[in-house]
């Protein structure tokens, strides 16, 4: 078996069998190990996958295996499905010790594979801002062949805030930010007198009646490619162009809740915020829907209403191509 042993240690596609007992028939066979599990003497490799509860080759059915990993292959981008309540973190980017949603995943992939392992988002979210679809992507060797487990593995180890709804692998020129090819966000606003308790933080308090029929005239002059400037906030950055195109704007209301959705190519440092302050306006007629097309023609910031609250924003989808 010496032979055996040494031409599947030179292998260049090994398995590993992370959890193995010892079948009660055998009561001599000692430790185990990641990639191998130990004879008394010799280290013992696995060619390929065997099946939960199949039986080695190599070592007579000596060990019955209860799991079988994924191949001991290169590193794979991990992609990642995220939901989150953002009032607790001070937003998505990593800043030093403070609560932030990137952090905890760091942390969260830190406890399983044993090393800091950085986490990209598909963008930024500011502080209490929420999300409903964010996309998370980190590259490290294959650590289950269940990636459902791993989901389970990283919600168990993330604050109560996030959680991972799906995990995939993905291709290699995979990559959360800079494959996505549009976005939409939702803002949430309650119009009414009374706010309820449980909607603190999850929406923008509005208690005087709003004319969405006025907002929703407005929002139509988004639609298109146009240059945002007048409701991009100044991100600390030089930015190429401030040019996007907008697919979809609505205004839904449904009792005391009014909904706005937004749905691009990409956006601007805080730019769904801005729009929402401003249609706000025109819903308390302080500005017309053809003063609200004025304001993005401008292309100035000075020339458009003040931000809205971060409490009622939600990036809810982000777009790859299908390819």
């Amino acid at each position: 078996m010496g032979a055996e042993m040494r031409r599947l240690a030179s292998s260049p596609s090994l398995r590993s069998i992370p959890q193995l007992r010892k079948d009660r028939s055998t009561p001599n066979f000692v430790s185990r190990s990641r990639g191998r599990f130990s004879l008394p003497l010799r280290p013992h490799f696995i060619p390929s996958p065997i099946p939960a509860g199949g039986r080695c080759k190599i070592c007579q059915g000596r060990f019955r295996v209860l799991e079988c990993s994924l191949p001991m292959a290169s590193e794979r981008v991990h992609r990642l499905l995220l939901s989150y309540e953002g009032s607790a973190f001070k937003g998505w980017q990593i800043q030093g010790t403070d609560p932030t949603v990137q952090l905890a995943l760091e942390q969260a992939v830190e406890t399983i594979w044993g090393r800091r392992i950085p986490v990209h988002g598909s963008g930024r979210t500011d502080s209490g801002v929420h999300a409903l679809g964010q996309v998370a992507t980190f590259t490290a060797p294959p650590k289950l062949a269940d990636l459902a487990r791993l989901r389970s593995a990283l919600n168990n180890n993330l604050p109560d805030a996030v959680r991972v709804l799906r995990c995939t692998l993905a291709p290699d020129s995979f990559h959360a930010r800079f494959s996505a090819t549009g976005k939409e966000y939702r803002y949430r606003i309650h119009n009414h007198e009374i706010m309820p308790p449980f909607e603190l933080g999850r929406a923008w308090h509005i208690p005087r009646p709003l004319d969405t029929e006025a907002m929703r005239k407005a929002a139509a002059h988004l639609l298109g490619t146009h240059d945002f400037a007048s409701f991009a906030s100044n991100p600390g950055y030089a930015r190429t162009t401030t040019v996007r195109t907008i697919t979809r704007a609505e205004v839904k209301a449904s009792g005391p809740r009014v909904e706005l959705t937004f749905r691009g190519d990409g956006f601007l440092y805080r730019m769904v915020r801005n729009l929402a302050g401003a249609l706000v306006k025109v819903g308390h007629h302080r500005i017309t829907p053809e003063d609200f097309a004025a304001i993005l023609q401008a292309c100035r910031r000075t020339a458009a209403p003040n931000t809205a609250s971060a409490c009622g924003l939600y990036l809810a989808k982000v777009f790859y191509s299908s390819r």
